[in-house]
Formats: C-alpha cells, structure tokens, sequence
C-alpha cells in the first residue's frame, strides 16, 4: 500500500505536472467550471519520517522546493489545488535562502495565473517566513485563520461551560498570526484579559501567567512546533489548552496534558473535503490557512483530544 501511495504521486506528477495540463485545467475553470477553481494550498511535512511515509528518497530531494501535486480539496462549491514540498520546519529555518523561496513562490504564482485562480495560500509557518523575507506583501491565509481562531475559541468556552469573560493566554502572540489574532479580539471587545507570551522572552517574563492558576483559562497554542512542551508543566487543570500549530501536539504532550488535569482541543479546520484526507488531527476538514471562503462559525471544526 504504501509502495501505491508513492509510485502514485510520482505517476500523477509525471502526466499532469505540465503546463498543458494547467491551461487545460484553466480553460475549463473558465469556460465550463465558471471558476469554481478559486486557489492553490502547498502543504509541507511535518517531520522527515513523514516525507518518507510518502515518497521514495529520491524524489523527496526531487521536490524539496518544486511545488509536486498532491491532491485536491473543495469548500461548498469551490475547488482548489494542492501542492506540497519535501521540506520541512526545519529546513525553512536551518537552511532559509530567500532566492529559494522566490523561485517556490514564483511557480505557483504562474501555475495560478494559468488556471485562472483567485489565490495561492501557504501551510504552518510558511506565511510568515514569505512575509518576513519580503517574498510576498500580503497574506491571504491570516484573514481567514485569525476568523477561524477567532471562532473556535468561543465553541471552546461553549463546550467546555467556560465563562464568556475568560482569560486567554497566547502562546506565540509576536508571531505572524499571533499579533493579528490578539490586534483582531481586543478590536472586537474579546470581554476576558488576553495575556502575550513571546515564547523567545517567556523565561525573562516566568512563562504562564500564576495569577491565573486555578481559574477557568484559555490556553491558546500559537507558536512553533514542539514549543508547547515548555509550558505543560505549569498547566493548571482548570485550563483548557486549544492547538493551531502544525502538527498536533504529540502523544507524549497530551499524556503530560492528561497528568495536570486539563483538557486539549485542536483546531482541525474548516469544513470541506480533500482527496487525499488531510493527515493526523486534520483529518476531517480543511486547514484554515487553506480556506476559500470567509470562515462561519459553523465551518470551524475543533475536536477534543484529551
């Protein structure tokens, strides 16, 4: 099965990773589809074990940075394209060439215009290094991510019985999609305290807040991943923990989650379809970086892990 998996995304990448076939794509788009083609997803692995779950070794090294197609997802009645590379979190930072990202952005950019798309929209971390590197000016993922955030933050109090005036403490509020979603709740009037953790200053500033402690509180995980291990330890079982970071936290985190006496959630996303299924926690739904449509509170889908 697995030789199937792999031998199967090198053979659709061979027939239809051409031009041809994008202008194919973007006729239809036009004249028959009437745009229901609205973007493109690239997605990235979550580790190297994943890569490798997927494709053969050499064409892992093949796609570390050419955009291969992977799949399709569709919201409502709009479609998109799914892209991925072999590159992982890691590498984005350990080997960061903004030439590299350029040339990454620079072929969906054109696959985008031959087919006819609205938008091309990035996986995990990917937005923000784009920005930072002044590869891209505008992000059309952290709209619709702080909506869904946003959202699924009060699905959490309601499922869990939470105060409306709960306190919320952001774990990655410098980052890319942090700062906005804290600039967004308290433009909106968010009626709790909204507490800031810039995880490269947490240890000056003690980590979690202990005035909080043993009250009803949001744990909002925003930050890279793994970095949520270094907070786990002064969990209070009172606080409910809800992940947006790529992948899911880890069998090891929730037993550690599970051992303070608090709950975990995970934001799998919005509703839709994909073919393959999202991996993991994701399953089930669209990422909301991917998103085609301005998130509803009904499109967002969290589910409880502990």
């Amino acid at each position: 099965m697995k030789h199937f998996k792999k031998i199967g995304i090198i053979v659709v990448n061979l027939l239809f990773d051409h031009d041809y076939f994008y202008k194919f794509l973007g006729f239809l788009n036009t004249n028959i589809l009437l745009g229901r083609i609205r973007g493109m997803f690239l997605v990235y692995p979550a580790s190297e074990k994943f890569t490798k779950a997927f494709v053969y070794n050499w064409y892992a090294k093949k796609i570390k940075w050419k955009p291969a197609l992977v799949g399709f997802f569709r919201q409502e009645n709009k479609w998109g394209i799914i892209f991925g590379i072999s590159a992982t979190e890691e590498d984005f930072w350990k080997d960061y060439d903004t030439e590299k990202l350029k040339k990454l952005n620079s072929k969906l950019e054109s696959i985008k215009k031959i087919i006819k798309a609205d938008q091309k929209n990035f996986a995990g971390v990917l937005p923000g290094i784009l920005a930072k590197g002044g590869v891209v000016n505008k992000s059309t993922e952290a709209r619709a991510t702080v909506l869904a955030i946003s959202q699924a933050i009060e699905i959490l109090k309601a499922r869990e019985n939470m105060p409306d005036n709960s306190p919320l403490i952001v774990i990655g509020a410098e980052g890319f999609i942090g700062n906005q979603l804290v600039n967004f709740l308290r433009e909106r009037g968010y009626k709790g305290d909204i507490h800031t953790i810039d995880i490269k200053l947490s240890e000056k500033s003690g980590g979690l807040p202990r005035e909080l402690e043993g009250r009803p509180t949001i744990i909002l995980n925003l930050t890279k991943r793994g970095a949520l291990s270094e907070y786990i330890g002064s969990v209070w079982s009172e606080a409910v923990i809800i992940n947006e970071v790529y992948p899911e936290p880890s069998k090891e985190e929730l037993m550690a989650i599970q051992e303070r006496g608090a709950h975990c959630y995970h934001v799998v996303g919005l509703k839709g379809k994909s073919w393959p299924s999202f991996p993991g926690a994701y399953s089930g739904g669209i990422p909301c970086c991917a998103s085609l449509t301005i998130p509803q509170k009904g499109d967002v889908i969290i589910k409880k892990l502990i």
